[in-house]
């Protein structure tokens, strides 16, 4: 059955979500996993791994905004080491919210992007910064 599955839906995205954990894709990929949790007043960092390898990406871009912004900012990122990482500086970018999302560009003009949802529509990652007071003093 896991087999039939695989074959089936190995190449197409928007799974329902009970399939998601069990199909192996295999194609090269976009990974994102968010800090948790992310503080007022302190940077953070926000990565991308992929399996895609360098020489074949012609760009990265994170796209990114806080509530204060109306739009989108788009911020070329650089490779290092299977990791694509941008540093949030409340300095830089004031806000009580981030989203943001990656897009990168193979030279086969193929893009890949992240955090997708379970459609396999992108779906900008929208976070709230936490007052870390609040946050410990819940937490005990």
């Amino acid at each position: 059955m896991y087999f039939s599955l695989s074959i089936l839906f190995g190449q197409i995205g928007g799974l329902p979500y009970p399939l998601q954990n069990y199909v192996n894709l295999k194609r090269p990929r976009l990974i994102h996993y968010p800090e948790n949790p992310i503080f007022l007043a302190q940077k953070h960092n926000i990565d991308f791994i992929t399996d895609i390898p360098n020489d074949s990406i012609l760009s990265a871009s994170l796209f990114f905004r806080t509530d204060s912004l109306i739009n989108f900012q788009e911020i070329s990122l650089d490779y290092k080491k299977g990791l694509y990482r941008f540093t949030y500086d409340p300095i830089i970018f004031p806000g009580k919210s981030i989203e943001y999302y990656l897009v990168l560009q193979k030279t086969n003009d193929v893009l890949y992007a992240s955090p997708l949802n379970s459609k396999g529509k992108l779906s900008p990652m929208k976070r709230i910064l936490i007052n870390p007071k609040i946050y410990y003093e819940n937490k005990k």
